[in-house]
């Protein structure tokens, strides 16, 4: 054991360390947080710049201890090369601490002792800071609900879930199950939950299973040890998929007519949800033209989508210049009372915003909800279009001029919108694809040739079906006689 150097060399050196593994520590910061960004990429996460934070201390713990030892080198390529193999870590902050820990073993035994103990509380320091600013943790569940008519609490359920902080997406249903793929932030205890659920039937007949999603992860040191040139960067493989990635849903706008299109319309949705079973309809604005009274939602809303309701599909609407502000409080447009709002579908974000008065509040809490969603997929609605070339109103411009940057700049992929009752597709404006769904109800034929559309419809009534599996986002416009008017898909940017 090589004798314990005088606690002056230590004096002398605490400077130099400290300034070696701040320094380390603050380009790996501006590394994760300061490198430019492409919208193309979904935001990096927190526990990923943090990786990247620690990974830095590491490398400048690693230098210090190898200096020009070839026989360091190869014991920390060796050692590494065991954690790759052996130890199955999620977090990748979890995999920087491993080789922190590795880092700081090599330096006691390679007699640095002054500098094994700075840089460990250096580090216990720098993840106290990282972790009291990283977001709730949470987790995945599948989530079984049984009883005797589950088909009608589905919509409660799900609003409690919502309220809860719980994240779900519908895998099947029956009139006496459900089954949902959940995600719990870790501050809600599961026998609470249960209690809830279980409290929203009267009969007292519901049955709650909860069961842990358990998933195949790759192990997060590849990279780091193909650095080394322990493992081949040909190696590393993208991992598994961690939710199901299936989302189907319709859209619909300027449908609230109580007329006998709509019920046309809302016959051939339930004929194709038969072959395409979608549990959820977007309604970009005027879901009801009239006042907002008992029986004008039951004449624009409940009678004409009967069947569907009954089967629990789940509408989210979003209010148009003919909505009055009221119709928020509906239960069945599932807005919560607010003018917007936000939820997800397995990776995809759903934000449904209110254009009839988008003041500074709104814009904040949009750039917000973009800036911090991690989902793959981020879908926007809302009523009035900032590229249409229907004839009576087309694009609003002035919109445009204030939701495009955010659309832009946080990787929105598809926006919907009513206003003008016709049918449009437009071709990728900026790297997003805008769709007019205006005519599930009203029809007003008049559309301006223009070589930014992709394709038209206004000869009648329609309303368009979506699916988004993995990458891939394929549409369906279908008229009210059951006609295929426009079709195609989307991939995500550079797959």
């Amino acid at each position: 054991m090589p004798a314990l150097p005088p606690l002056d060399l230590y004096a002398a050196t605490l400077g130099r360390y400290l300034l070696i593994l701040f320094l380390a520590a603050s380009l790996g910061a501006a590394l994760s947080l300061l490198r430019p960004g492409r919208r193309e990429i979904v935001p990096r996460a927190p526990h990923v710049i943090q990786a990247q934070i620690l990974l830095a201390i590491v490398g400048a713990i690693i230098i210090v201890v190898v200096a020009e030892s070839l026989a360091r080198a190869f014991a920390i390529v060796g050692a590494a090369g065991l954690i790759r193999y052996r130890a199955r870590i999620g977090d990748p902050k979890d995999a920087g601490v491993m080789l922190v820990a590795l880092a700081l073993g090599l330096t006691v035994g390679s007699g640095l002792y002054g500098f094994a103990v700075i840089a460990c509380l250096f580090v216990i320091g720098v993840l106290w800071v990282l972790e009291s600013h990283e977001p709730p943790a949470r987790s995945r569940f599948e989530l079984t609900v049984g009883g005797h008519d589950t088909g009608k609490l589905r919509p409660d359920i799900e609003h409690a879930l919502e309220q809860k902080g719980v994240t779900y997406q519908l895998l099947g249903s029956s009139s006496h199950e459900l089954h949902y793929e959940v995600t719990v932030p870790f501050t809600e205890k599961i026998r609470k939950l249960t209690k809830l659920i279980c409290s929203l039937d009267d009969r007292h007949g519901t049955s709650v299973e909860w069961n842990i999603k358990k998933y195949k992860v790759i192990a997060p040191l590849v990279l780091v040890i193909a650095l080394f040139g322990a493992a081949p960067m040909a190696q590393v493989q993208p991992p598994a998929a961690t939710v199901l990635d299936t989302v189907r849903f319709a859209v619909i706008g300027d449908n609230g007519t109580g007329d006998r299109a709509q019920f046309d319309v809302a016959a051939q949705m339930v004929a194709a949800r038969a072959q395409f079973p979608f549990d959820l309809v977007l309604m970009v604005g005027d879901n009801l033209f009239g006042r907002p009274s008992a029986r004008d939602f039951a004449d624009g809303f409940e009678r004409p989508y009967k069947a569907l309701l009954d089967a629990g599909v789940r509408f989210q609407a979003v209010l148009g210049n003919h909505d009055a502000p009221e119709n928020r409080l509906f239960p069945g447009f599932n807005m919560g009372g607010e003018r917007y709002y936000t939820y997800t579908r397995g990776n995809v974000r759903f934000i449904g915003l209110d254009t009839n008065s988008l003041d500074a509040k709104q814009l904040a809490w949009f750039e917000n909800t973009l800036r911090t969603s991690l989902e793959r997929w981020k879908i926007v609605y809302f009523h009035h279009a900032i590229y249409s070339n229907g004839s009576r109103h087309g694009s609003d411009v002035e919109l445009r001029v204030r939701l495009e940057p955010l659309l832009v700049r946080y990787g929105v992929n598809v926006v919907f919108s009513g206003h003008d009752h016709i049918y449009e597709r437009l071709k990728p404006q900026k790297g997003i694809t805008y769709f007019v769904a205006g005519a599930s109800g009203k029809l007003r034929k008049g559309i301006t040739a223009s070589d930014q559309a992709a394709a038209s419809f206004d000869q009648d009534q329609s309303f368009v079906l979506v699916e988004i599996a993995g990458e891939q986002l394929t549409f369906r416009a279908i008229s009210r006689t059951g006609q295929l008017i426009d079709s195609g898909a989307i991939r995500q940017p550079g797959t």
